[in-house]
């Protein structure tokens, strides 16, 4: 879970100067979408909190 925007190549994910990953995929998770537009994302899916119900 992302708080901030994460440099791929400081933890050993290769990736062009972009930022662009190659090869792989990533997922990525964070509660501010703001940090996932910073970090370019390709593609975004917005998740839903689960009830009480679903989650035990």
């Amino acid at each position: 879970n992302l708080w901030k925007k994460l440099e791929l190549k400081d933890v050993g994910i290769p990736c062009d100067e972009n930022n662009e990953v190659r090869g792989c995929k990533l997922l990525l998770t964070s509660r501010s979408q703001d940090v996932l537009h910073n970090m370019a994302s390709a593609q975004e899916f917005q998740l839903n909190e689960l009830d009480n119900g679903e989650a035990r």
